[in-house]
C-alpha cells in the first residue's frame, strides 16, 4: 500500500478534530492515564519528527543488509491491521515520545504538525525507502517506506484516541 493518501487523509482527520478545540478541550485529559489533545498532538509532532530525522540519515547510507529487510515482509499488513486500532492492550510510549506539550495552542500545534507532515509525504518520493530499515520498539524492523506508512497508521490510532476523549460515552 503507498502511504500517501493515508498520511493525506489522516492529517485531514485530525486537523478537523483539533481546530475547533476549546482551551478546555484541548488540555482536558479524560482520566489521569490518557493524555489530553495537546498532549496527543506533541507525541504525534515528536514522532514524526524523529523518524523523519532518522530516515534522512538512513537515506544517506548504503542499504540495509539482505537478512534485515527479509524482516521487514508482511510488515505493511500488520501495521494496517493492528497500529489503527485502539481495542488492544495499550503500548507504553518510549519516554522521547511522551506527550509534553510543546505548543500553546492548538492552531501552533498544528502547524508544526503540518510541517512534518509535509516532509513524510516529501519523502516519499525519495529513492531508498524500500533498501533501508530500522527498528520499531514493538514490531521489528520496518523499511522507511514502511515507517512513513507507520506514521500515518499511528496518527490514525491517536485520531480514535482523541475522538473518545471529546465524547465520553466512547471508552477510551
Amino acid at each position: 500500500m503507498d502511504p500517501t493518501d493515508l498520511l493525506h487523509s489522516t492529517h485531514a482527520t485530525l486537523t478537523t478534530l483539533i481546530t475547533h478545540l476549546t482551551p478546555a478541550q484541548w488540555h482536558t485529559q479524560p482520566n489521569p492515564e490518557s493524555w489530553s489533545p495537546a498532549q496527543i498532538l506533541a507525541h504525534l509532532t515528536a514522532v514524526e519528527e524523529q523518524t523523519i530525522a532518522r530516515i534522512e540519515s538512513l537515506l544517506a547510507q548504503p542499504p540495509s543488509p539482505p537478512e534485515q529487510l527479509a524482516q521487514t515482509e508482511g510488515q505493511d499488513a500488520l501495521l494496517l491491521r493492528h497500529v489503527p486500532k485502539r481495542t488492544r492492550q495499550r503500548v507504553p510510549s518510549p519516554p522521547e515520545f511522551a506527550g509534553a506539550p510543546t505548543s500553546p495552542t492548538p492552531h501552533e500545534a498544528l502547524a508544526r504538525f503540518a510541517a512534518a507532515r509535509a516532509q513524510a509525504i516529501a519523502l516519499l518520493t525519495r529513492d531508498g525507502l524500500h533498501t533501508r530499515a530500522f527498528p520499531h520498539f514493538a514490531f521489528g524492523p520496518l523499511t522507511c517506506r514502511q515507517w512513513l506508512l507507520m506514521l500515518a497508521v499511528h496518527t490514525q490510532r491517536h485520531c480514535l484516541q482523541i475522538e473518545a476523549a471529546l465524547n465520553p460515552a466512547t471508552p477510551d
